[in-house]
């Protein structure tokens, strides 16, 4: 009786092809996708009445299984991860009559399916009784019957196992167990291999059923209730077995931080946030669930908003009853507020500029809402200064509640920008290219304010009708094309003040953007009848690159090199110092190098200073597409009087040479020098000396200094002050300490200072400072 069956051997070998083993390993797959395959089952011998397996495919389609010498068996179970292509079906041997012999499967099409081998049988282990037929978790339970010393486990119904060495007597007619919290109401069985403890899992036991079912003690409820079914309430239950509940199952949340009485008959818990209306369960340790009751959580009611409208940025009260509940609070066009506050029982928050009309949406943590509506004020406008007004000119609007647009749409769909307007009033200009129509006075939260119609009146000078888009670059030193009305007016284009050259074909206006313009660069058009003025963005050409030659030369040691700005072909004497050399090139073979050299080959100083450099200047160029060198008075000097370039090397072939001059918009407001003994200073950037409003925050003053004969060597600083009492100006260290550059990036509030306190004072010790430059 104690022999092992190792039917799951089989089901191991089958796992072996469904995980998808090579023809080469294994050249048969016994399962199918979508018939029956009969592959085996066990165990064999098997106990009458016991269970026995059966291996195979799709076996759900089975409706019967005969075994010699009884009825045809339909009782037939099959747990559900063992369906399909995979699958296996369980039935229970009869006790009485089942003779050796092949078992035959049958389908619900009458198909039948023969094992290969004959069944077998164990004389039959016999539970006569379960003793007592009713228990609770922690009883000892006697299961009576024959030959029971062969079983090594009791499995208590949903396969809740005890094993053998758990068991409190053993004898070939009685066994005993506690019964473990995990046991629920069905029946006993035992089996012939101790589960929980054998070390080889693919075992399969002999296993019989007990006639009668174990009735297994579970909580049981006689009532719930709560004063109020609200968030942080007391909720009770009442009944009794509830040391063996595991935890609370309610809708959206299980409570496990529940308290039981010590009879055991109420247990109590304060009703989480989560917990959503519907039906509470007790789950026993066991998994059995126990309807408890049924509640509805409380929400808020009689809810009310006010003011009523309110203003985008105000703070808006929303009254009503149970608030407290509300976890969140959304708007339309604003979603979820990052803050709001509980107070007295009401809830206040700052109404977003983004929020739109609608309902005020309070949430509660367990997915319950309330909604109320609110409306906007909306701002009025009541006056136009102007009507006509004049394309570019300016445009005063008068009303309430003004402080909430923030652009205005004119005819043509030509939005204007509004700039911290003022609650009754605001000014802005009138786009040149706007067309007659309604104003739209728009919001930040995307809605729009009709207002009336403006007439706008066209200039009679050239004016452009369509400025350049946000996207466009402007690029100093190059060509800019507009669209301009009236062209035939138009005598002069300023830009900076400073008259640019310009060509007009047709309505396309053709203007030279000088190198340097930058950002709030202005423009203005210049006709015979007046003038209108523009402020563009550019980008400063700050890097002028002239191609000096451009070919195909396959450079190697003994032909190829670069000689055509050699011997008098290029004049090197307008090159200044600082210009950058450049040979763009394609590497040919494996050890590349590039030398720049002067007309006998020989490199130049800058040349044999580059990083990797030999002795003879040879530059490896391994990877590279170009190379790089700054011209010094000492390169040059080289190139006007030793025979020009020659660019050398070997294992590349050279496409271009380029000079690249550096444009800096660093200009010197003040070069007259002054030392600074000790803590004297120099004031000639103060008291009216320089015009502090020609400047603009965002651009850098550099200071160049240099210590006195004083300083001997030794410690020298630099202070930066205001006029008005030598104050220290903002936003600057109180001294720099030994300084050579000192720059200073102007701030709005540097500017302000300078503006109002009388402009700038250097003080210091033993410094001299040479010039002052902005950038």
């Amino acid at each position: 009786m104690n022999k092992i069956y190792k039917f799951a051997a089989l089901l191991s070998v089958c796992l072996m092809a469904f995980a998808g083993c090579s023809p080469e390993e294994l050249s048969t797959d016994q399962f199918v996708e979508d018939q029956v395959s009969f592959l085996g089952m066990g165990p064999n011998p098997v106990l009458r009445g016991g269970e026995l397996r059966f291996m195979g495919s799709n076996l759900e389609k089975i409706t019967e299984v005969r075994i010699p010498g009884v009825e045809p068996i339909t009782d037939i179970t099959q747990p559900d991860s063992l369906k399909g292509r995979v699958s296996e079906i369980r039935v229970i041997v009869t006790k009485d009559g089942p003779e050796i012999g092949k078992v035959v499967l049958v389908d619900a099409e009458g198909n039948e399916y023969t094992s290969e081998s004959e069944l077998t049988y164990l004389e039959p282990i016999v539970i006569s009784e379960l003793s007592p037929a009713a228990v609770s978790p922690g009883d000892v339970l006697t299961i009576k019957g024959d030959y029971l010393t062969y079983m090594q486990e009791v499995i208590f119904s949903e396969n809740v196992k005890v094993s053998v060495k758990e068991f409190k007597k053993h004898t070939r007619y009685e066994i005993q167990v506690v019964v473990p919290v995990e046991a629920r109401t069905g029946l006993v069985a035992l089996g012939d291999i101790d589960e929980l403890n054998s070390e080889d899992k693919t075992l399969v036991p002999n296993i019989i059923y007990s006639e009668k079912e174990l009735t297994v003690t579970q909580p049981e409820v006689t009532k719930m209730e709560a004063p109020r079914y609200k968030v942080g309430e007391t909720v009770t239950i009442t009944g009794k077995n509830f040391q063996y509940v595991a935890s609370v199952k309610l809708p959206g949340k299980d409570v496990t931080d529940f308290k039981v009485n010590d009879n055991n008959t109420v247990i109590t818990f304060a009703l989480p946030a989560e917990a959503q209306d519907g039906e509470a369960y007790l789950v026993a340790k066991s998994k059995v669930e126990v309807l408890a009751g049924k509640y509805v959580t409380v929400a808020p009611t009689e809810v009310a908003v006010a003011p009523k409208p309110v203003k985008a940025g105000a703070v808006l009260t929303v009254s009503g009853k149970d608030l407290d509940v509300i976890t969140t609070v959304s708007l339309p066009n604003s979603g979820d507020l990052e803050k709001f506050e509980l107070k007295d029982g009401n809830i206040t928050f700052t109404v977003p500029a983004e929020a739109q009309e609608g309902d005020v949406v309070l949430k509660m943590a367990n997915g319950k809402e309330v909604k109320a509506a609110y409306t906007l004020v909306k701002p009025v406008v009541t006056e136009y200064s102007v009507n006509p007004a004049a394309a570019g000119s300016p445009i005063k609007f008068t009303g309430t509640d003004l402080d909430l647009v923030v652009s205005v749409t004119f005819g043509g769909d030509l939005v204007a920008e509004v700039k911290e307007p003022a609650a009754t009033e605001f000014e802005i200009s009138v786009p040149t290219t706007a067309e007659n129509g309604k104003l739209l006075f728009n919001l930040a939260n995307g809605t729009a304010v009709e207002g009336e119609e403006l007439k706008v009146n066209k200039p009679v000078a050239c004016y452009i009708t369509e400025l350049p888009g946000e996207d466009q670059e402007i690029n100093g030193g190059q060509v800019l094309v507009l669209p301009v009305e009236n062209g035939a007016r138009l005598t002069k284009v300023l830009i900076n003040d400073e008259e640019v050259g310009f060509l007009l074909n047709e309505s396309d206006l053709y203007i030279t953007i000088p190198k340097l313009a930058k950002a709030g660069t202005k423009l203005v058009l210049v006709s015979d009848n007046g003038s209108v003025e523009y402020t563009i963005d550019c980008i400063p050409a700050t890097e002028i690159k002239t191609v000096i030659w451009a070919g195909q030369s396959t450079v190697t040691w003994s032909g190829g090199a670069v000689t055509d700005l050699s011997w008098g072909k290029y004049d090197w004497s307008a090159v200044q110092p600082g210009t950058i050399l450049t040979a763009h090139f394609v590497v040919d073979d494996a050890n590349p190098v590039l030398r720049f050299g002067n007309g006998s080959w020989a490199c130049l100083p800058s040349d044999k200073a580059l990083e990797g450099a030999d002795g003879d200047g040879n530059v490896p160029i391994t990877g590279m597409t170009s190379l790089s060198i700054t011209l010094t008075e000492a390169d040059l000097e080289i190139l006007k009087n030793e025979g020009g370039l020659v660019v050398c090397g070997t294992g590349y072939t050279i496409s271009k040479i380029v000079l690249t001059v550096k444009v800096s918009m660093e200009t010197t407001i003040w070069d007259k020098g002054c030392i600074i003994g000790n803590w004297d200073g120099c004031q000639d950037l103060a008291w009216g000396g320089f015009d502090w409003t020609t400047v603009s925050a965002g651009q850098t003053l550099t200071f160049y200094c240099e210590p006195s004969e004083a300083a001997a060597g030794g410690w020298y600083c630099l202070s930066l002050r205001v006029g008005n009492d030598w104050k220290a100006l903002n936003g600057v260290p109180g001294q720099y300490d030994n300084p050579v550059e000192v720059k200073v990036e102007l701030t709005e509030e540097m500017l302000t200072h300078l503006q109002t306190e009388n402009g700038l004072v250097m003080t210091g010790s033993n410094c001299v400072v040479t010039k002052i430059t902005i950038e």
